[in-house]
């Protein structure tokens, strides 16, 4: 009776604690709560409506028909399905089985024999062998779909770490067998040296002298661990139910032209954004073991948690898949509210305060399409919250769901500690992702991993041997010579770190810092996405092959806190030096990858920068400047844009674009994740700062020409690593390019 009138508003309700605190009544309630789907908690995401005055239960009170439309009304406004009719005193369902803790985690293990070498999970999958990637981005699926249904899309879109997250890398040196790694996290360190291909095709165009080399150092991401299994989790799944997750899953919310929420009929009501999500949570949910904890907290214009955390081996699994099922959207994105929410059913849960760090892991795996419109907006106060959620061991996942997922927005806040992001484009396909990658996913090993060019290498006109005098010693060397502090070896770029630019790169060039490195499937052919790229500058006066040997300081720490050292020193091979005048040198097949894919990365963040600078095309404009662009393309003079025709972007740029042939090819940087782009077609509806309209893809003339000169190098190198899979650069190069 108490839950009916709760459900209808009439309930006594205790003033609203903090978020980040549950209320004594709601700890006590915590573990029978937590087996079992709760709708009433549903109550609080909308505000209160009136209902007619209720005094009793059956003489006095509505009748049950009325009494059960009320109920369904109120529950259709808060997101979920009507229960369907039934006597209110039905049989009681089968008892609540007692929610108790999974076995807490032992002791830590000395040295490698910590979280990663025993860390009991029932369904996870078997041990393995494994490697690391890193965090942030995942993949690249949000860029490629946009490309593929005809969309702008955003820089944010494409980032060198989730590119990279397709393909398996191979760092071990060419020249002979690499040391076997017998560590939690072992570097291996190669080689290269490669011209930039836009200056290099240029000079060969206009016979020129050839480019001078670029260097870069591979460090891949190799571990000893032979028998990974994930730790025991301590799960929220945050789920977005806003009005934007109705949108069908393949098209944008937000009309490019109007700015207006799009009306859905027909097919394109069928599957949503909502619908794919409820699939990847109960995917996730098949993925967890008995002694795992979860809790299922949704949010819009509020934030409720229908499933409280509670051990998945007592819940009953069958009512909280059908209460997911009977979801749907509406309302605004108060991403914030459902931040804080989430974090309270951690903070609440006593295992994951006192729970072992090396055997128990805290997680947070927001589901949305992150068009938030409502509550802390900014960027920064986001961050805040997972900055404040990661210092208690509380980490972060976000699975974008939809075409336009903002991917921008989600760049910016996961620069911290044990987060990471994927996209949904399709179910099937992440399905395949969850039985595959769930328990890497949710298991970071290695956190803020630090790469320091040792001192020694900093001095240019140090001997090697001179190493063990210290650093005074080295300061007054340097000093008498005239040579400048730090005027060694530098660190000028790092391509596949998330992190903030002014984290990942410090010391002037002589730090190289990460968050978090996660678990990622290791073979005979290489590390899926284990790879950080470096590039390198030698010191002053000197060639790769005449400066003295790089050495490299790593330090990181474990799940448990323990703080682990290695130094290695990279020597530049005697055949690099042989090399002709604008020729390359890779030291394993996995850095001339990685070199490749920074290329390709670098040409298109340039593009995407220069499109989005320019306005967007006027809203009812036809398809006139890209049959222009088209003609040019096949060789005709371009069809000049009619005063009545020419979108705005027909104009030229107020300055040199960024990707331009025979330029040189620069990676974009930090102001990457900075303000949003512009909306298309200045939308009769303003939207908001991270509400993303879709935009028509475009490629400025400029830009086809410059990736048509890129073309020729990434076939070359694609052949040259044998990888089929890389054939999709190509024919996506091939389609920008107009060839």
């Amino acid at each position: 009776m108490r839950s009916i009138r709760k459900l209808l508003g009439r309930d006594t309700v205790q003033p609203a604690e903090e978020n980040d605190r549950m209320t004594e009544e709601e700890a006590q309630q915590q573990p029978q709560d937590g087996d079992r789907w709760d709708a009433e908690a549903i109550e609080k995401m909308v505000p209160r409506r009136d209902f007619p005055a209720y005094t009793g239960w059956a003489s006095q009170g509505p009748s049950d028909a009325a009494l059960l439309a009320s109920v369904g009304s109120s529950i259709r406004a808060l997101g979920a399905a009507p229960p369907a009719p039934m006597p209110l005193f039905a049989a009681a369902g089968r008892p609540r089985m007692a929610a108790g803790r999974g076995a807490p985690g032992g002791a830590p293990r000395p040295a490698m024999a910590m979280a990663a070498q025993k860390m009991a999970a029932p369904m996870a999958a078997a041990a393995c062998a494994i490697g690391f990637k890193t965090g942030g981005a995942q993949d690249a699926a949000n860029f490629r779909e946009n490309i593929k249904q005809g969309h702008l899309p955003a820089p944010s879109d494409v980032t060198y770490e989730g590119l990279i997250k397709d393909y398996m890398f191979d760092t071990s040196p060419d020249t002979g067998p690499a040391e076997p790694c017998t560590e939690l996290f072992c570097p291996a360190y190669s080689l290269a040296l490669a011209p930039d291909p836009l200056l290099a095709a240029s000079a060969a165009a206009h016979e020129k002298a050839p480019p001078p080399q670029d260097v870069f150092l591979a460090v891949g991401l190799d571990s000893g661990i032979t028998d990974f299994r994930r730790p025991r989790l301590n799960l929220v799944v945050l789920l977005d139910i806003s009005g934007s997750m109705a949108c069908p899953f393949n098209s944008y919310y937000y009309d490019a032209a109007t700015g207006r929420q799009r009306q859905l009929t027909g097919a394109d009501a069928r599957r949503t954004k909502l619908d794919v999500a409820k699939d990847v949570i109960k995917g996730m949910l098949a993925r967890l073991g008995p002694d795992d904890s979860v809790a299922i907290t949704l949010f819009n214009n509020g934030a409720a948690t229908p499933k409280r955390m509670g051990r998945w081996g007592s819940a009953d699994a069958a009512g909280i898949r059908a209460g997911v099922d009977s979801l749907y959207a509406n309302g605004g994105t108060n991403f914030q509210v459902g931040l804080d929410e989430a974090a309270s059913q951690l903070r609440g849960h006593p295992d994951c305060i006192d729970g072992d760090p090396a055997t128990t892991e805290n997680r947070i795996i927001v589901l949305t399409d992150a068009e938030t419109n409502c509550g802390d907006i900014t960027e920064e106060g986001l961050l805040a919250r997972l900055k404040a959620a990661a210092a208690d061991r509380f980490y972060t996942t976000i699975v974008g769901v939809g075409l336009d997922f903002n991917s921008q927005l989600v760049d910016g806040i996961m620069k911290v500690r044990g987060a990471n992001y994927f996209s949904v484009h399709s179910p099937g396909e992440f399905k395949q992702r969850l039985d595959d990658e769930f328990d890497f996913m949710v298991a970071p090993l290695v956190f803020d991993l630090e790469l320091r060019v040792d001192p020694a290498s900093l001095d240019a006109q140090e001997p090697p041997a001179a190493a063990a005098a210290g650093p005074e010693a080295r300061e007054q060397r340097s000093a008498a010579a005239g040579v400048p502090p730090g005027g060694g070896w530098k660190v000028v770029h790092v391509y596949g770190s998330p992190d903030s630019e002014e984290r990942r790169l410090s010391g002037g060039g002589s730090i190289m810092r990460i968050h978090t490195l996660f678990p990622s499937a290791k073979t005979e052919e290489g590390i899926k996405g284990g790879v950080v790229l470096l590039r390198v500058q030698p010191p002053p006066g000197c060639t790769p092959a005449t400066a003295p040997p790089l050495r490299l300081a790593a330090r990181y720490c474990d799940r448990a806190g323990k703080q682990y050292n290695t130094v290695r020193e990279v020597q530049v091979p005697a055949g690099a030096g042989d090399a002709a005048p604008g020729a390359s040198f890779f030291q394993s097949s996995g850095v001339r990858k990685a070199v490749v894919l920074a290329r390709l990365v670098d040409a298109l963040q340039a593009w995407l920068e220069d499109e989005w600078a320019a306005p967007g095309p006027a809203a009812n404009s036809s398809d006139t400047w890209q049959a222009g662009e088209a003609a040019a393309l096949a060789g005709g003079a371009p069809r000049p844009a009619t005063p009545a025709q020419a979108p705005a972007h027909a104009a030229a740029p107020a300055g040199p674009r960024r990707l331009r042939p025979g330029c040189p090819l620069r990676p974009l940087g930090a102001d990457l994740a900075g303000s949003p782009p512009p909306s298309a077609a200045a939308p009769r509806r303003a939207l908001g700062p991270w509400e993303r309209a879709s935009r028509k893809l475009s490629v400025n003339l400029e830009a086809r020409a410059a990736l048509a000169q890129l073309l020729p190098y990434v076939e070359g190198e694609v052949a040259a690593l044998s990888d089929q899979d890389m054939r999709q650069e190509v024919d996506l190069l091939r389609l920008l390019a107009g060839q």
